[in-house]
């Protein structure tokens, strides 16, 4: 199948990219569906991360560029401030590649040409989500909606204060900088920096990191986020999120460590199925499933038996009926030591969700020594890892 577009704008070219996306291969975990809890319990411990957010900078870097994006007086319509906005995502990225060798700048390796998927793409749900965007006044705003509020009320203080004009053009500039204070105290609990592209850095300044640290006590106050700041937790020693989980338990409060509990459980109950997809998709000759499966399949039944799949789905509120069911008679098969069948509900569920293109129907296609997918979940716990090792290393001390 052939697909194409007639491109008339930047927003709509990203808006058909993101659906293109949609069609790309994604890691077998997320092919038998199991995306949904990954990223109900990601984020219940670490609210407003993604995978693919990369430095805590453009926590302000967005904000910034969309700010004078907005104050910006020949922009004048949505379609232009996408533009401006999209050229200062740019021109921030050019300076922070000249300025610093570190890892994490987004578009770095493409320039002089630019991401399809921008960094105000990237962390704009996080940014409403810690609070620095007024998430409360503009529920579920997209960014396209926010800039065609911004300019219309911008336009609207304008015109009210053209009345009171004075001769005086310190007057007429005060009344400029009052539209935009107007503005930025509607949309952002950040105050606006002048001048911030004049030495940008990838690293925090120290007030900066003191800002970041406080809005994810105060959005999410009772997170494993939040309680890792909150008590200066050295998360930099923690190498994934079952030794992290392992040691943080005994430290949180009875809810929060009773869904770490919960997310451990179901990542060894889960790990199995993904160790026999892989044994399955290579008829057994992948040897790296094969070591895996020896080492666990005497536990495999203890696993299975300690989920409890009623209370993953409660507490994350899912209503997935088919995944429900799999996720069920997957346990049963695995509790009984009954592989064939073990093997055909998770050959069933992915042909349920990828139809032809489920790769059991098509081994073949795929090297038997390749593994598919991950292994264990690791909940966003990488990302918030990398979030907060910024915020240590700008500066802020509880």
């Amino acid at each position: 199948m052939n697909l194409g577009w007639i491109d008339f704008s930047d927003s709509d070219r990203k808006k058909t990219m993101d659906v293109l996306r949609l069609f790309q291969e994604q890691g077998a975990v997320d092919e038998l569906g199991i995306g949904v809890i990954r990223d109900g319990f990601a984020n219940y411990f670490f609210p407003g991360t993604s995978t693919i957010q990369t430095r805590a900078k453009y926590f302000f870097i967005i904000p910034y560029a969309m700010m004078d994006t907005v104050r910006d007086t020949h922009v004048s319509s949505v379609q232009q401030a996408l533009r401006r906005l999209d050229e200062l995502e740019k021109e921030s990225a050019v300076i922070l590649k000249k300025n610093s060798d570190e890892q994490g700048i987004i578009g770095a390796t493409v320039l002089p040409k630019w991401v399809v998927r921008t960094p105000s793409t990237i962390y704009w749900n996080g940014l409403r989500t810690l609070g620095i965007f007024n998430a409360g006044l503009f529920q579920n705003i997209s960014i396209s909606e926010y800039f065609r509020l911004a300019i219309k009320l911008r336009e609207e203080k304008k015109a009210s204060t053209l009345g009171n004009r004075k001769e005086d053009a310190e007057e007429n500039n005060k009344d400029d900088v009052d539209a935009g204070d107007f503005l930025f105290r509607n949309f952002w609990h950040l105050p606006y920096v002048k001048n911030w592209k004049d030495e940008l850095s990838i690293n925090l300044t120290p007030n900066e990191a003191d800002y970041l640290a406080i809005k994810i006590k105060e959005s999410n106050p009772k997170s494993v986020f939040a309680f890792v700041i909150r008590e200066n937790i050295d998360i930099e020693q923690y190498v994934d999120f079952s030794s992290f989980s392992c040691d943080l338990k005994q430290k949180l409060d009875e809810e929060n460590a009773s869904m770490m509990e919960l997310a451990d459980r179901f990542n060894d109950f889960i790990s199995i199925a993904q160790i026999r997809y892989n044994l399955m998709l290579s008829e057994g000759r992948n040897d790296t499933a094969q070591t895996l499966w020896e080492d666990v399949k005497s536990r495999a039944s203890e696993y299975a038996d300690s989920v409890d799949l009623e209370a993953v789905f409660g507490c994350l509120r899912l209503h997935n009926k088919d995944l429900k069911k799999f996720l069920e008679c997957f346990k049963d098969a695995v509790i009984r030591g009954d592989w064939d069948v073990a093997d055909h509900e998770i050959l069933k569920q992915e042909v349920r969700i990828k139809g032809a293109r489920a790769k059991l129907k098509n081994k073949s296609k795929y090297p038997e020594d390749k593994w598919i997918g991950g292994y264990k979940l690791d909940y966003r716990f990488t990302d918030a890892r990398r979030l907060i090792m910024d915020i240590r290393k700008g500066g802020y001390h509880v």
